[in-house]
Parts: C-alpha cells; sequence; structure tokens
C-alpha cells in the first residue's frame, strides 16, 4: 500500500500539471461563415444519345444555381451577367475553359469558381456529372455524380447533385 506522502506528492503532481494545462479550446477553421465563395454556374452538355434531353443544358444549370442561392455562403454569378460577359469576351462555351478565358471571366464576374457538367444515358439510366473548376488555376478541383431511372427524378438527383458540389466547395 501507498504510504499518505507519496499519495500527497502524486494528488499535488496532478494538479500542477492540471494547472498548466490550457484553457483554450482548439477551433478548427474548416468554414469559413464570413465567406462567400462566388460561383459562376454555366451550361451542361448533352453527351447521350436522347436529342430531347438537350434543354438539361440550361435547366441543370439554373436548378443548381437557384438551390446554391439559398444558402448564406454562396453567391451565384447571374446567367444573364454571365452570359454578356461571355459574350464581350467572345467566349464560346468551350472557350471558356481555358486559363486565360477563365481568369478573364473570373476577373469581371468575380466568381472564385465554374461549375460545369454533363448529362448521359448509360443504358435507362439518366446520369448528371458536375466538375468545380478553380478559376485561377483552371484546375479540376472538385466533382460529383448522381444518377436515376428517368427524368422524373431529375429534381431530386439535382438536390443531391447540389448537396455534394456545396460539401466540396465548404472543404476546399
Amino acid at each position: 500500500m501507498l504510504s499518505t506522502k507519496t499519495l500527497w506528492l502524486q494528488l499535488g503532481f496532478i494538479f500542477l500539471l492540471n494547472s498548466c494545462a490550457s484553457t483554450k479550446i482548439a477551433h478548427t477553421d474548416k468554414l469559413d461563415v464570413t465567406k462567400k465563395f462566388v460561383i459562376a454556374v454555366v451550361d451542361f452538355s448533352n453527351n447521350s444519345p436522347n436529342k430531347n434531353w438537350a434543354y438539361l443544358e440550361s435547366v441543370i444549370p439554373n436548378i443548381i444555381s437557384s438551390q446554391m442561392a439559398e444558402k448564406s455562403n454562396f453567391k451565384i454569378v447571374e446567367r444573364q451577367q454571365l452570359n454578356s460577359v461571355m459574350a464581350e469576351l467572345k467566349l464560346s462555351q468551350t472557350g471558356i475553359f481555358d486559363k486565360s478565358g477563365m481568369q478573364e471571366l473570373g476577373k469581371l464576374t468575380g466568381a472564385n469558381a465554374i461549375i460545369t457538367g454533363n448529362v448521359t444515358q448509360l443504358a435507362s439510366t439518366l446520369v448528371i456529372s458536375a466538375r468545380i473548376i478553380k478559376v485561377e488555376t483552371g484546375e479540376v478541383v472538385g466533382g460529383a455524380t448522381v444518377n436515376g431511372e428517368s427524368e422524373k427524378e431529375l429534381h431530386a438527383m439535382l438536390e443531391r447533385l447540389t448537396g455534394k458540389i456545396q460539401v466540396q466547395l465548404i472543404q476546399k
């Protein structure tokens, strides 16, 4: 059995260690709620053999823009402004993706990132893929894919896609 003196020494040592411990809580700044991400969502391309899905090229970006605008830390470049800047820069949809075109677009719209993607069909499945491109560097920094059995599931698919995009943007 330990002596009383040893117990008091151990207890004193424990109190000494506790008094040296920091009282501050360490925080990790994964999400700076004061920071707004400025996002430009450009048209998606229809890579499916189903030409009836051509309307999705502009519908998908509109829905993604609306859903992202509902979140407080995202500011979406208005489609009209985006189209006029692209016309001013004489950028086609494909011209956006070279580094200088992207940087110029970012400078004029204030966008930090561009979201683009495509629609395709695998057997009877509708597949929507999106990419997040960092304006400064032109590199793809994220992406997400969702799928469903038909256009009837489109709204739910886009909600899932938007959620995945938002999570990735916050983590970047």
